[in-house]
């Protein structure tokens, strides 16, 4: 996890809102289908 910290320092988000978004990129398409994993995923 520090190497995360490190790698988002002065960003605008919170890391655990940038690791996810970043999770999100590499593992889905940015299609509609898979929109519905992704919110319950995310709760």
């Amino acid at each position: 996890m520090f190497l995360i910290r490190n790698a988002f320092k002065r960003r605008h988000y919170p890391v655990d809102i940038m690791a996810q978004c970043v999770r999100w990129y590499l593992a889905y398409a940015l299609s509609l289908r898979n929109l519905e994993e992704m919110r319950a995923e995310r709760g």
